[in-house]
């Protein structure tokens, strides 16, 4: 992720200036939510609750340029 970043800072790039304000969330669906049985599927194949989440990150700088 850190290279993504430096690539998106470069110059080859469009140009992050001053302040950059950085947030990030995780997306997708609470196993709660789920059957009980689609459950214990999914943790008998060794999978966590958090594999079926997507992480999404946002960037914008000082300007309000993306």
């Amino acid at each position: 992720m850190a290279h993504q970043i430096k690539l998106l800072m470069s110059d080859k790039a469009f140009k992050l200036t001053g302040t950059v304000q950085i947030d990030e969330a995780y997306i997708g669906m609470n196993l709660a939510n789920k059957h009980r049985k689609v459950r214990a599927e999914i943790y008998a194949n060794g999978e966590s609750r958090y594999d079926y989440k997507t992480g999404v990150m946002g960037f914008i700088s000082d300007d309000y340029t993306v």
